[in-house]
């Protein structure tokens, strides 16, 4: 990761308001899927490496599942208050870059990449190196869990279809009372709503498109890549700076698997994981959020 990278994600995650974000979002504990997942990859003896543990949510909730954790992060707030939420003794913290993990060749069973962590590395190269260390660093057969945004969406579908989804599913607030049925639940999810709609610009898939051609037709092209943004919501909080970010496409994701070495076990949207249905192959590369499962051979 670049030092431009380094301290535009650092800035952004280390805002207070990010911070208390993300230590509501842990206590919320893990989503449906997640709990399938993970339930299903790790083992009563492994050893298991959250990258990009934050306020420490997944690694809170594997602890139990496994014989020890490492939890790594770049930003100093994140990891304090990991350190605050996190109990379990058997949960070790490590300030770190995913580029150069300060991990032993073949020591670990599985690597957490949850949430999207993949998509905060916006140069390729750097792609490529993070899942080089993650393959160096596993065991044989280990495996790794990652969920990456698909490039057909780009960051304003994002909040736009979590506010939608939000709205639909809130539950009415008994303790306001005062307020229209529901109100209490639905003003955070309709500022969601609303940055959706002023973030989903039709000149963001022009630009997506004018890149991912430039970078096949001009010789010497050097502009960002194709799914490369900068977004500056990445949680429920709303705080000054703006985080890289890059959406992948199917194949984009893929290769990258395949030429760091792994085996695809899985790829599939995070909907069917949650146990709903099986989509078909054609729906599966328009997921929102794909999930993979990988194995080191």
């Amino acid at each position: 990761m670049t030092d431009n990278q380094k301290n535009s994600i650092v800035k952004k995650y280390g805002q207070p308001q990010e911070i208390r974000a993300f230590i509501d979002y842990s206590k919320k504990g893990l989503e449906a899927y997640e709990k399938t997942v993970f339930a299903r990859m790790i083992k009563d003896d492994d050893v298991v490496l959250d990258l990009g543990c934050g306020a420490g949510r997944e690694a809170h909730a594997v602890a139990a599942l496994c014989s020890k954790v490492y939890a790594l992060d770049l930003v100093h707030g994140m990891l304090r208050s990991a350190k605050g939420f996190v109990t379990e003794n058997n949960v070790y913290f490590i300030r770190a870059d995913a580029t150069y993990l300060p991990v032993r060749d073949n020591s670990v069973d599985v690597v957490l990449m949850a949430k999207q962590f993949m998509n905060h590395i916006t140069v390729s190269q750097r792609r490529m190196i993070t899942m080089n260390e993650v393959y160096r660093v596993l065991k044989p057969g280990g495996r790794v869990y990652l969920t990456v945004h698909n490039d057909l969406f780009n960051i304003g579908t994002a909040h736009l279809l979590n506010g939608v989804y939000k709205i639909m599913h809130a539950n009415p607030d008994p303790r306001k009372l005062t307020r229209p049925h529901g109100s209490g639940d639905r003003g955070a999810d309709l500022g969601s709503l609303l940055v959706g709609f002023f973030l989903l610009r039709p000149k963001s898939i022009i630009v997506n498109a004018y890149r991912r051609i430039a970078s096949k037709v001009i010789k010497e092209y050097t502009g960002k890549e194709a799914g490369d943004w900068e977004i500056s919501r990445v949680s429920d909080a709303f705080s000054p700076f703006k985080s890289p970010y890059h959406n992948f496409t199917v194949k984009e994701i893929s290769s990258l698997a395949f030429n760091a070495g792994f085996r695809i076990d899985e790829m599939r949207d995070i909907w069917e994981l949650s146990g709903k249905r099986t989509l078909p192959e054609f729906l599966r590369k328009g997921a929102f959020t794909m999930a993979l499962v990988l194995q080191k051979d």
